[in-house]
């Protein structure tokens, strides 16, 4: 029904994004790696979107790029898994990465994946490994020069947060985080080393 919305980005969150196109302004859920690849409110932008609809609602979501709406499409195919998990796997790992787990059977990195335990990330594997090959080989994409943003730890948190976190134990994250990186490490490498340290 929807295939992309191009418009004024008026507001960002590492789980948000509301783009005014024609007037409206379309809520969109989002990844965190599509967090990463817009500009500043303000600015143009366009989102590739997906419609999924619920019972209680209608959701869109939006994609940085066609690839990232093919695995989310994949992984919503897969029994037991929903548009809150297969955001927090494509907030967590990207398509090269997430393939190479599935063929790999590498459980545990599957598995640190914020919701998704042991008999989850067994059926991901399982339900998947016909179907990476699409977007196993796909390099990420050239990354715009990073400019170290304000308040990158608290970023990092409520990143967490929106990923469904308790707020203790993404703060406790992002300050270990920063002790590693430093308080001016890229926000994109900065969120994910907190993914990995959060409980």
């Amino acid at each position: 029904m929807y295939n992309h919305v191009r418009g004024k980005l008026v507001e960002k969150t590492p789980s948000r994004a509301v783009v005014e196109a024609a007037g409206v302004g379309y809520d969109l859920r989002i990844s965190l790696a599509t967090f990463e690849c817009l500009p500043a409110p303000g600015a143009e932008t366009a989102l590739f979107v997906r419609l999924l609809v619920r019972e209680d609602a209608l959701e869109l979501v939006g994609f940085a790029d066609a690839l990232e709406r093919e695995v989310f499409t994949v992984l919503i195919s897969v029994n037991g898994v929903g548009l809150n998990l297969a955001l927090s796997v494509l907030s967590a790992m990207p398509p090269g990465k997430l393939a190479q787990a599935v063929r790999t059977e590498d459980l545990a990195a599957l598995k640190r994946v914020k919701g998704l335990g042991t008999k989850k990330a067994e059926r991901i594997v399982l339900e998947l490994r016909d179907k990476v090959e699409s977007f196993a080989a796909a390099a990420p994409g050239a990354q715009a020069p990073s400019t170290p943003p304000q308040g990158t730890a608290q970023l990092a948190t409520e990143a967490l947060v929106a990923l469904g976190y308790k707020r203790p134990d993404a703060e406790a994250a992002a300050e270990r985080a920063t002790t590693e990186l430093g308080p001016e490490a890229d926000v994109t490498e900065f969120i994910r080393l907190a993914l990995t340290h959060a409980k």
